[in-house]
């Protein structure tokens, strides 16, 4: 898997936001972001005896009994592309822009890593000259205290990001119980360790098989990336339980010889009918153990179970993209609209002011006519209108079996029920699409160049728009992307289609060049006859696809 460092892991990402939101202090307000995340860098800082308690009683030196800056509630649709950015974008704030430098060096020397997370950013924070490091180094935590590079990092891998500490309500910084609190049971009282370390290897185990299936028969990386996040946060977690039982790993309780549960086996489990089949048991095997691990370690920490808990709800997301992402000729149970996406080869964007008839003959003519998909695309209309004509639109699709996509606005897709949201490169990212738009929902990514097409891929758009091929009377742009980028799109996992200034006049071009699926606009809409051009778009590019098929053929 492609090692791609430019990016950050979902708590680091989070961490970044918390301090550019803030717009002040990012220093201090990155140490009180890992804090208040819960990062494995807060798990550091506060195996090392800083908490926020401490920060507020002085304890670095620093008056902090009125808290920095709260983050004001971040709003995906103007969400500052600093977090999401390259690194070292000249959008991050000048004091940001050294830690993450670092950080990023650090991820580079990580023989582990795949995105920069809050332990990278927590080692850039200390190879900086802050106040802040100077009263961190104070307390003995340097960056190689924290142990970021290829020959120290431990053999299953550095343990991402956790959603959890050891200093919850009823923790002190250094994990031990307060004065006040009911000890906790020791193995010698029955404390069921080995429960839990068969439960942190099931689920581990489920997780791995999952993660090669996203890598090697999806060609996800993003899926790849939250598996092994999960994965390695698990790892985390056996640490930690080792550390607040004050005892050897949790392994020393394991007795292979002696669990009656080895010898036990079903039919079903040892057959699979397919990908499908693999990842539904895999998916379920993960769920259960999780589900083990809460409870039973509710006996041990509340903040543990909770996080348990947390990436137990992260399992069933992660179960549903995968039976998604799978290939269909492997998946029965492929949803009808990732069907219907791979059996799509003319797509229309829609606008009022191109129509030459009104707006709802317009789409009407355009399913009649075969249309496989439409696209909503009004960025001037207010919201409530812009719902009620989404709906009206989604109505119509449903009848016939089209696609409704929105443009730009993963929330008006959620409201509206459509099938998805089309993001351009200046939106926001896919994962925040399906943050608010939901996990099941189409996500497409116009993309101008194949650098823009790979990280959509990695980013996990579920389709591509290429161009733009040809110029556009719809949308002005300062370069063509041309039939070159058409001609580097063959190989994409993904479906995409060839979009800008297409009609009936070069589509035999783009067929040639590859492209089996078209999107178009004016061509369409400025006629008073839409519902005939699209049907004979439609009809002309397959027949084009399936002559250069047989001249390749023919002229071997």
């Amino acid at each position: 898997m492609p090692n791609h460092l430019h990016e950050f892991s979902p708590s680091a990402e989070r961490i970044l936001n918390d301090c550019v939101t803030a717009g002040t202090d990012f220093a201090e307000q990155l140490l009180m972001s890992f804090l208040r995340e819960e990062s494995l860098a807060g798990s550091i800082l506060v195996k090392s005896g800083i908490t926020l308690a401490t920060l507020r009683d002085r304890r670095l030196g620093r008056n902090f009994a009125q808290p920095l800056s709260t983050p004001k509630d971040i709003n995906p649709q103007t969400v500052s592309e600093s977090a999401t950015v390259p690194p070292l974008s000249d959008s991050l704030p000048s004091d940001l822009r050294p830690i993450v430098r670092e950080a990023r060096r650090l991820a580079r020397i990580d023989a582990d890593a795949t995105d920069i997370t809050s332990v990278h950013l927590l080692g850039g924070l200390l190879r900086t000259e802050t106040t802040v490091t100077r009263r961190l180094r104070a307390s003995g935590l340097t960056a190689e205290s924290i142990a970021i590079n290829s020959d120290n990092a431990p053999a299953e891998g550095r343990p991402l990001p956790v959603d959890f500490s050891i200093s919850d309500g009823d923790q002190t910084a250094q994990g031990q119980p307060p004065e006040n609190a009911a000890v906790r049971p020791s193995l010698n009282d029955g404390m069921p360790v080995r429960i839990l370390d068969a439960s942190l290897n099931r689920a581990r185990e489920a997780f791995r098989v999952l993660e090669d299936c996203a890598r090697f028969c999806c060609e996800r990386p993003d899926l790849v990336a939250t598996l092994k996040e999960a994965r390695h946060e698990l790892a985390s977690a056996g640490t930690l339980l080792s550390e607040l039982l004050s005892w050897p790993p949790v392994t020393n309780a394991r007795d292979v010889v002696g669990d009656p549960g080895t010898r036990l086996t079903t039919s079903a489990e040892q057959c699979r009918t397919g990908l499908a089949d693999i990842v539904e048991a895999n998916s379920r095997r993960a769920q259960e153990a999780l589900r083990s691990l809460e409870e039973f370690g509710k006996l041990v920490n509340p903040a543990f179970a909770t996080s348990m808990k947390q990436l137990r709800y992260q399992s069933y997301v992660l179960h549903q993209q995968l039976l998604i992402a799978l290939p269909e000729t492997d998946n029965p149970n492929t949803p009808l609209r990732n069907r219907r996406l791979q059996s799509a080869a003319l797509y229309v964007l829609v606008t009022e002011a191109g129509c030459r008839l009104p707006w709802k003959n317009v789409v009407q003519q355009l399913l009649d006519g075969g249309t496989d998909m439409i696209q909503l695309r009004e960025k001037q209309l207010p919201d409530r209108v812009l719902i009620r004509r989404a709906a009206w639109i989604a109505d119509a699709c449903r009848s016939s079996g089209a696609l409704l996509i929105i443009n730009d606005r993963p929330d008006i897709a959620a409201l509206c029920n459509s099938d998805g949201v089309h993001l351009g490169q200046s939106d926001c990212s896919a994962r925040q699409a399906r943050q608010i738009a939901g996990s099941s929902r189409l996500v497409g990514v116009s993309t101008h160049c194949r650098q823009d097409a790979d990280a959509a891929v990695v980013a996990g758009a579920d389709y591509l728009g290429v161009g733009p091929v040809f110029p556009s009377v719809t949308k002005a742009v300062s370069a063509l992307a041309g039939i070159q980028y058409v001609l580097e799109c063959a190989q994409l996992t993904v479906p995409w289609f060839a979009i800008g200034g297409i009609d009936e006049t070069n589509v035999a071009d783009l067929a040639a060049a590859g492209a089996t699926r078209i999107a178009v606009s004016s061509v369409i809409l400025a006629s008073d006859q839409p519902g005939k051009v699209a049907k004979d778009l439609r009809t002309s590019l397959p027949t084009a696809a399936s002559a250069l098929a047989e001249n390749n053929v023919n002229h071997g």
